[in-house]
């Protein structure tokens, strides 16, 4: 047998195999609807506020954030929180931390947005309303 004979019936078979030897057109039954099941999500995993708080921070992160550790994170994050229970506003927060931090870099100013907005968001939501 020729090398192009053995492939042809090798496809043929693989063929026949594949879509069924019938010679009926007979396909799936489509008049009746396909039989369904209700999709449950898993359970989300509870996130604590804190890993809240770190998720946001580092999805959104620059230089200054990628250089910190977790723990000096949530130690900016509580600092935003508790000085927002003095009465100080997030807006005025932010204008002190741009006045007196010393720094123009753009970089710096954008980790003090990220970390602000993060805390209030996660850390302490109840002034959330604070945020432009």
């Amino acid at each position: 047998m020729k090398k192009t004979s053995i492939i042809g019936a090798t496809a043929l078979a693989l063929t026949l195999t594949l879509t069924g030897c019938s010679s009926s057109n007979a396909g799936p039954d489509y008049s009746q609807p396909a039989p369904t099941q209700d999709y449950v999500a898993p359970p989300a995993p509870e996130v604590t506020p804190e890993e809240s708080y770190l998720i946001g921070v580092r999805a959104n992160s620059n230089t200054y954030i990628r250089n910190a550790s977790d723990a000096q994170l949530l130690e900016v994050g509580r600092t935003v929180c508790e000085t927002l229970d003095t009465g100080v506003s997030v807006e005025e927060l932010a204008i002190y931390l741009v006045v007196n931090s010393g720094n123009e870099d753009d970089a710096y100013y954008e980790m003090m947005g990220i970390t602000i907005g993060a805390a209030v968001l996660s850390l302490c939501p109840e002034y959330t309303y604070q945020i432009p």
